[in-house]
């Protein structure tokens, strides 16, 4: 079963499991929404409309840049900004470096003010601000447009917010320039239904015009791709940077606490892995999946730095597209490391050999996935994926739901075996 809801984000409480999970569930929401946008004002709405209200923030307007003018402008409102009519009230025209959000427009740099009664720059909009941050839409170094928001309480806004936007403004870049390039090859395509329409006397010098039109075309098509390419990697870079907070909170956090950051990690690069295999391959919709499968169990294999962990795998597809993908891996994640754990902890074992198997079921129109071990104890006899309340069994429940597939444990052959069943999304 696909969780639609997203939890609303309190970043000024960065530090706990749920938090972190909602902000990556903001991050991947946003991917997801975003890339799929037509136009420029559905990019600004996903920010304005359905992002900042998971922030608890009351107030967030986009400021468009017009370089040739140094001039900077209103275009979307979130909040009090709007009347009855979702018309922005007191739209707003400032000059570069008037304002914070001027300076923003001018210097290209995110600005945070905790406490804007001390700030000698700030420019009242309709209401008392008590804190206000501006963060820079920037498109090959050019400020492209302004995310701008205040909040009537000081010391609101913090570096979390910052970064928040600063990811989502760069995984921004990449839907906005395609959005430009398909506008221009509209555009393209616009002028050479003309020329077709028009009667030409000059056979010649027509065949020699839809000739280079269509090299543009071309050239344009090639660049969307690559763009959509630089998208996926953009959105890798992201999930790094998460994932290099986790690994310092990781070092500062206590035994307990330390188990689910790991855990929240592991999560991280196994959507990691999936961008970075899109990034490689020259299908923008389709991973190469015995690929990711081997990168993802390697990554596994080095979080377990005290048992020997081995694999073998067989794979009958070469590509299962993404929407499939991202809950699989997420599964294997839940599953092997809650495996490892049952082994280490229940049997004492200090090496495991999986055997991973990926091919059709019996009917032809399912997937199936086998996962089984070496180990002869029944390490799964206690566990009970419907009744278990620990977050691992609910994960796992969960993306067996989202895949629409059935789970089945057993143990025989002195091995367990995992075997699921599901349907390609």
């Amino acid at each position: 079963m696909k969780r639609d809801t997203i939890y609303n984000l309190n970043l000024r409480e960065p530090k706990t499991q749920r938090v972190l999970s909602s902000f990556l569930d903001v991050i991947h929401y946003f991917s997801t929404k975003v890339i799929t946008s037509k136009s420029e004002n559905d990019v600004f709405n996903t920010i304005i409309n359905e992002i900042t209200p998971k922030l608890d923030m009351v107030d967030c307007v986009i400021y468009k840049v017009n370089q040739e003018a140094k001039t900077i402008f209103q275009v979307a409102a979130f909040g009090y900004k709007k009347n009855e009519k979702n018309i922005i009230k007191n739209r707003l025209k400032l000059n570069f470096g008037e304002g914070l959000a001027g300076i923003a427009a001018r210097d290209g740099k995110s600005i945070l003010v905790e406490d804007v009664t001390k700030e000698d720059n700030y420019l009242k909009d309709i209401l008392d601000a008590g804190s206000e941050i501006e963060v820079p839409i920037k498109i090959n170094d050019r400020v492209y447009a302004v995310i701008s928001s205040e909040h009537p309480e000081k010391g609101f806004y913090n570096e979390f917010h910052i970064k928040l936007f600063e990811i989502l403004a760069s995984i921004t870049v990449g839907t906005l320039v395609k959005i430009q390039e398909k506008e221009e090859l509209q555009q393209i395509k616009l002028r050479l239904e003309s020329i077709l329409e028009k009667k030409s006397t000059d056979l010649d010098r027509a065949i020699d015009a839809l000739s280079s039109q269509y090299s543009e075309l071309k050239h344009q098509h090639d660049k969307r791709e690559l763009l959509i390419q630089e998208v996926h990697h953009r959105v890798n870079n992201n999930l790094q940077i998460i994932s290099s907070i986790l690994r310092l909170y990781l070092t500062e956090s206590d035994e307990n606490s330390s188990k689910e950051l790991r855990e929240i990690h592991d999560r991280v690069q196994a959507m990691a892995l999936i961008h970075q295999n899109i990034y490689k391959s020259l299908e923008m919709n389709l991973v190469d999946v015995s690929s990711y499968i081997r990168d993802l169990m390697n990554h596994l294999k080095g979080m377990n730095s005290t048992t020997y962990i081995s694999f073998e795998q067989e794979v009958d597809f070469k590509h299962i597209n993404l929407n499939t993908l991202v809950p699989l891996g997420l599964y294997i994640t839940e599953l092997v490391s809650a495996w490892i754990n049952l082994v280490v902890n229940e049997a004492k074992e200090t090496e495991i050999h999986f055997k991973i198997k990926l091919g059709e079921c019996k009917n032809k129109n399912q997937y199936e996935l086998l996962i089984s071990d070496n180990i002869n104890d029944n390490i799964f006899k206690e566990i009970n994926l419907e009744s278990d309340t620990d977050i691992s069994s609910i994960l796992i429940t969960a993306l067996v739901e989202q895949l629409e597939g059935k789970i089945n444990i057993t143990n025989k052959n002195d091995s367990n075996l995992v075997k699921l069943c599901f349907d390609p999304v």
